[in-house]
């Protein structure tokens, strides 16, 4: 795909815009159908709390280390196609906000528990992403982190919680954090 990535780079850019790319994992919220053998994956086999929410199988740790990795590789693709930059989707209850999320979030191992264990897989993609960055890109390249500061179920991300993320991130060499939310004129939940 990547003929079609670089035109549409090209276009994006011919009236001075910067081309940013998302890169996300959608997991437990991926349509079932369009996924091979509708083998949905989370961080944990946790529906989401929704009508018709399917049980996702949970990760294993290999299989988390190939999608790190996999978020390189597609940064290399949008370096190799022309893009200014990704936007690593962290939010709106797609795969990162779910290794994020207490509620999506139940494992016991390196990758959930704690709130610090549930940062190791967020954090563990904005360094492969810098990775390859550092490895590929021949000029600037942007970084950004979109994120969901709060989500409504019970075990959820609190504010608390994503203060420590905003911190978290504020650490990493990346350019913008992208703040995401479904109205607004929100307020706070909690």
């Amino acid at each position: 795909m990547i003929h079609g990535l670089c035109k549409l780079a090209t276009t994006i850019k011919e009236q001075g815009a910067k081309a940013i790319l998302q890169i996300f994992h959608g997991g437990r919220m991926c349509p079932p159908e369009l996924v091979p053998n509708g083998d949905i994956v989370s961080a944990s086999a946790v529906p989401a709390e929704q009508p018709n929410a399917h049980i996702p199988r949970a990760l294993k740790g290999e299989e988390i280390r190939t999608i790190i990795k996999d978020f390189g590789e597609t940064t290399r693709r949008a370096i190799e196609a022309g893009f200014d930059g990704v936007e690593i989707h962290g939010a709106n209850g797609y795969l990162i906000h779910q290794f994020f999320s207490p509620h999506s979030n139940r494992r016991e191992d390196e990758w959930g528990g704690s709130l610090q264990k549930r940062l190791a897989f967020p954090l563990a993609i904005v360094d492969e992403v810098k990775k390859v960055v550092d490895t590929y890109a021949k000029e600037p390249f942007i970084v950004g982190y979109r994120f969901s500061p709060e989500e409504p179920e019970t075990p959820g991300i609190t504010m608390a919680d994503t203060l420590e993320l905003v911190d978290a991130l504020a650490n990493q060499p990346i350019d913008y954090l992208h703040v995401s939310l479904m109205d607004f004129w929100s307020t706070a939940r909690r």
